[in-house]
């Protein structure tokens, strides 16, 4: 049976998202038709979203693990019908077995905004701190919380954070909507939606939680540059090109050149992959110098990030995706390493000679269909770069050498299937749909970009 509304994309349920009311709460019937049972009088609905008067509320028959984990973030949109300070006891949600082992969202009798997890209260927020994040009409509460680590935004103000441990215990069997246990301490007003994810949302994705862009946002047109990678062609020039999607677009140089054919990557059919470039080790793409793939604005770095799906034997070192050289005299890339079989991300000071990143080890055997997504922050900092391989995050030591300060606007190509001058041989294997974005992705947004592109691999 449907519970809430159904998660239906592939990249919603690699975020994590256990249950959704959004659309179905302009519809009595729609909601109904989700699982939920209209408990009381005084509640309807609208084209904004549910309105309880206070004498009405949902109840849906759930078992505990099929909306909550021991990583949980819960988003709810909403415009008070009642006081803030009204001490009277409201519900915003709560999922409960009887009266024990309860997960709920409650502004209290004292006003404080409650967060109940199981006996403990990782949150109990002053009135004074709440209400000065609160707006007339509609708010967004979103709730990222795990066990020792939480975290609390009102409308984009983080209102909160808490060290406070807690049990996960999951025997919950009544999720109640705008009420408590035995639907008393009713909310009053309007909820607009309501969401729970089974994983922790950070600073970077709040704001997307909260304007719903976590999805939008990851359309590949709106990255920097990618390579469709399905053909190429001769241009008008004489020379061999492929296209190149995204906000920069036109074609990138098969090769370094566009006129060596030996130097040209073929175009990628293997293992049910219909698009993507793969590389023998002597060939590359070209994709020219922009001022856009310099992440810098002069005095400091900018946050960008890198994504594709590599398939590569593991092996010889390989330089993968690049601006310039790993050492000196680049600014940006990612190359594997046999020693100790590390797949680096790192970023250079060209004029320091120095750089900073991060790796990871692969596990035996190859890197076959692997989604390999590298954000950073643009802090100068080393703690700012991550990598993530197949949803999860992947790097766990540092990589640097020098003092670096920042990196450089230079006049080298980016590359993919190798990095130029780089001191690593190019890559042997293929990678799909390699793409460069202008901004730090977030961990949802990874998440959810992981999933699209292992899809559209498989897309014609």
């Amino acid at each position: 049976m449907t519970v809430g509304e159904v998660i239906r994309t592939p990249e919603e349920r690699a975020m994590g998202l256990l249950f959704k009311l959004g659309h179905t709460l302009t519809s009595r019937d729609a909601v109904e038709r989700g699982g939920a049972t209209i408990v009381g009088t005084g509640t309807t609905f609208g084209p904004d979203g549910m309105t309880l008067n206070g004498s009405g509320n949902l109840l849906y028959n759930v078992a505990g693990p099929q909306i909550l984990r021991a990583t949980l973030t819960i988003k709810i949109e909403f415009t008070l019908g009642f006081a803030p300070d009204d001490g009277i006891e409201h519900y915003f949600w709560r999922v409960s077995a009887g009266s024990l082992y309860h997960f709920s969202v409650l502004k209290g009798a004292t006003n404080a905004l409650i967060l109940y997890c199981n006996g403990v209260f990782p949150f109990f927020i002053a009135y004074a701190t709440w209400s000065a994040a609160l707006v007339a009409g509609k708010n967004t509460l979103t709730i990222s919380t795990t066990s020792g680590v939480s975290s609390a935004w009102l409308n984009g103000t983080l209102i909160d954070t808490s060290a406070t441990a807690w049990t996960a215990q999951f025997r919950s069997t009544v999720l109640a909507i705008g009420a408590s246990h035995g639907s008393a301490s009713r909310f009053i007003g309007t909820i607009h939606s309501f969401e729970i994810y089974g994983s922790v949302a950070t600073s970077t994705d709040e704001p997307h939680l909260r304007d719903g862009s976590i999805v939008s946002d990851i359309d590949l047109d709106k990255c920097l540059a990618y390579l469709p990678g399905k053909t190429y062609y001769r241009n008008d020039a004489g020379l061999f090109v492929t296209d190149v999607g995204g906000r920069i677009g036109g074609t990138a140089l098969m090769g370094s050149d566009g006129a060596t054919a030996a130097a040209f990557p073929k175009v990628a059919r293997e293992a049910g992959l219909v698009r993507g470039f793969s590389f023998d080790g002597g060939d590359q793409v070209n994709m020219g110098d922009d001022d856009r793939y310099s992440f810098t604005d002069g005095a400091a770095d900018k946050p960008f990030s890198l994504a594709m799906i590599l398939n590569a034997a593991k092996g010889t070192s390989w330089g993968i995706l690049g601006k310039g050289t790993n050492s000196t005299n680049g600014e940006w890339w990612v190359a594997y390493s046999a020693t100790g079989s590390r797949l680096y991300f790192g970023i250079s000071d060209s004029v320091a000679t120095a750089y900073i990143g991060r790796y990871g080890t692969l596990p035996a055997g190859s890197a076959r269909n692997r989604a390999v997504i590298c954000t950073y922050d643009g802090s100068g900092l080393i703690g700012g770069i991550r990598i993530y391989v197949d949803f999860a995050r992947f790097d766990d030591t540092n990589a640097l050498s020098g003092v670096y300060v920042r990196m450089r606007n230079t006049a080298m190509p980016v590359t993919v299937g190798a990095i130029v001058g780089g001191g690593v041989a190019g890559l042997i294997g293929s990678t799909i749909l390699p793409s460069i974005w202008d901004k730090e992705l977030s961990p949802l947004q990874v998440k959810a970009l992981t999933a699209r592109l292992l899809r559209l691999a498989r897309t014609p």
